[in-house]
């Protein structure tokens, strides 16, 4: 059955996914499908929609915040 979206509910846990909720996403969000190569994916026009400064946006405010 295909759907047109799916809903990720969890706690918002150090500016992130819960672990297991993160290991699930790594196993099964496979290349292509979630992700693609290069640089040209990592801006507004490609594939991810942010750059690799955003998507690290987290791990800047835990280095922040230590």
């Amino acid at each position: 059955m295909a759907h047109d979206i799916v809903v990720f509910q969890h706690p918002f846990y150090w500016y992130s996914a819960p672990a297991l909720l993160k290991e699930w996403q790594d196993l099964v969000l496979e290349y292509g499908f979630a992700y693609g190569a290069g640089r040209l994916a990592y801006q507004r026009d490609g594939i991810n929609y942010f750059t690799i400064h955003e998507l690290l946006a987290p791990f800047h405010q835990i280095a922040r915040r230590s």
